[in-house]
């Protein structure tokens, strides 16, 4: 009964230390491609409801059904309103930094190259509920340039499917 006792409070201060939320950005690393299929892809939108081009990030394994999803987008409410309600948080500005390589010494990136190959569906879910509430950058190692990184402030969604 002893062990049941310490193995319960033991469970639940790791559910506290879990939902706790950092103030400390969460950086990710990867490389995206522009294809459709499996892996990790990159999408860009032009659209009109946009300020700036929406970005996405699609993190698939058909074979593990697994199914993630990142966007940055800035809408442009206006034109948003032509076709739907436009909620509070629509207003919200995702921002895109350039920095030197170097910042890459300062932070420790999770790299989803070396993770996501690895990941049960179980994980995969779990990796995104924990980002929840984060806010969150991507580095596209794809897009490093002349020794600049691009920083991409993403929403990690959780699809309603």
């Amino acid at each position: 009964m002893k062990k049941v006792i310490v193995f319960i409070v033991m469970i639940l201060g790791l559910n506290i230390l879990c939902a706790q939320t950092s103030t400390e950005p969460v950086y990710l690393i990867l490389t995206a491609k522009t294809t459709d299929g499996d892996g990790i892809v990159k999408t860009i939108s032009n659209d009109k409801i946009y300020k700036t081009p929406s970005i996405t990030y699609f993190i698939d394994s058909r074979s593990k059904n697994i199914h993630l999803f990142f966007e940055h987008y800035n809408f442009n409410t206006v034109e948003l309103a032509k076709i739907r309600k436009v909620k509070a948080n629509d207003n919200d500005k995702k921002e895109t930094l350039m920095k030197s390589a170097s910042f890459l010494k300062t932070i420790t990136p999770i790299d989803l190259d070396i993770l996501f190959p690895k990941w049960t569906r179980e994980q995969a879910l779990a990796f995104r509920d924990s980002l929840q509430g984060k806010k969150i950058y991507i580095i596209d190692r794809s897009e490093t340039k002349d020794n600049q990184i691009e920083l991409v402030e993403v929403t990690c969604h959780k699809p309603s499917w």
